[in-house]
């Protein structure tokens, strides 16, 4: 970059953060959600009503919705020995030849699926440690991969293993949390919804992608949390940091409590033409958090929350919230037909959901076909 363009960005970026910088919009009273916040494309047959929208929502939560790591890429994935904390790229994996179980069960979750499934190459293992980098930003891992597990899948208990080695492996809580994970993430090729772009910039300079650093369309997001997790009482995932930067979440739950309502007449000019009310709402979800590494289950014990004390490592659930403040816009039969974000709200950068698709074993697809071995040992479905 040269020092010309290198001072015409902070120049830019200095004007925005002043509010000097503005843009028109091409339609400033259309708020209805274009195709890409299309809520249709997640439930085909959305209720749009006002007065059959459930104003809260949760999913079973003593099962789902767990907390886990992200299995970051500076750790090595689920290449990593969480248990030891030892650097990745360090580690060798031991000869399966002679190996205990005691070994065994301090060793990666990826070094422990290749065990039981007689890999002495180390396939997964050796995969994991080419994919990952310990100079990777410590936000990359695999929460896509996470999120949706604790979605689809129970708590998963230890288990022993005896795969083709004979030797008996402990999968430990997080072990198998980590397979799912990188699993969904990583192999799945179940259809995958997003709703809202990617945000792929700095707040600061957020403004070079409008469109995707804008959405969702607060209508949209709304009507998906209202018959998804209200009606359904199925969880969805989220990336809840609007910028650069993608943590996504497993979502299960949501409250919406009504600021204020208006009526025909009295609507604002900045609705959405066709708009008979308007109904300012604040909505709170309930997220499971990412936490370190830890051995046992966590929804069967006391959970920590947003606000709690934490100083040092996590190995609890862990519950937080969001809040997002907007304007739904109503047509003369009570049906949402678009909204718009309070200045300054949070929001999430985009909204998603994936088809649950368990591994085929006989697949011709190296990777499914042992990940379905592997769910066949560990009782997964």
């Amino acid at each position: 970059m040269t020092k010309h363009s290198i001072a015409s960005t902070l120049i830019l970026a200095a004007l925005v953060a002043n509010n000097n910088f503005a843009f028109a919009d091409d339609d400033d009273n259309n708020n209805r959600w274009n195709t890409e916040n299309d809520p249709h494309q997640v439930i085909s047959n959305l209720e749009t009503k006002w007065d059959n929208l459930p104003l809260d929502g949760k999913v079973n939560t003593t099962k789902r919705g767990w907390s886990d790591f992200y299995w970051s890429q500076d750790k090595g994935g689920i290449a990593y020995r969480y248990q030891s904390d030892s650097k990745f790229s360090d580690d060798k994996s031991p000869s399966l030849t002679g190996l205990t179980s005691t070994q065994a069960n301090v060793l990666s979750p990826a070094e422990k699926a290749d065990i039981v499934l007689g890999d002495y190459s180390y396939s997964i293992t050796t995969s994991e440690r080419k994919r990952n980098s310990s100079h990777a930003p410590d936000w990359r891992g695999l929460c896509h991969g996470w999120s949706p597990s604790a979605n689809q899948y129970d708590e998963p208990q230890t288990t022993t293993v005896k795969g083709k080695t004979n030797v008996q492996v402990t999968f430990y809580t997080d072990d198998i949390k980590a397979l799912l994970a990188y699993y969904m993430g990583q192999v799945s090729d179940g259809k995958v919804v997003q709703v809202g772009k990617r945000c792929n910039l700095q707040r600061a300079f957020a403004f070079f992608e409008k469109e995707a650093c804008d959405d969702i369309n607060p209508a949209s997001m709304h009507l998906i949390f209202a018959n998804l997790i209200g009606i359904k009482h199925t969880g969805l995932q989220g990336d809840l940091e609007r910028y650069k930067q993608v943590w996504n979440y497993p979502i299960v739950g949501y409250h919406v409590e009504v600021q204020s309502m208006t009526q025909a007449g009295q609507v604002s000019n900045k609705a959405t033409p066709g708009t008979a009310k308007e109904i300012d709402v604040e909505t709170t979800i309930t997220y499971a958090g990412a936490i370190d590494p830890t051995i046992g289950t966590v929804l069967d014990k006391p959970a920590i929350t947003d606000d709690s004390n934490i100083d040092g490592p996590v190995h609890s659930q862990l519950w937080q919230t969001a809040v997002y403040d907007y304007t739904l816009e109503l047509d003369y039969y009570n049906h949402v037909i678009g909204g718009r974000w309070d200045d300054g709200s949070d929001r999430p950068d985009f909204l998603w959901t994936i088809e649950h698709k368990t591994p085929n074993p006989q697949s011709g697809d190296k990777a499914t076909a042992s990940f379905g071995r592997l769910f066949q040992l560990l009782g997964l479905n």
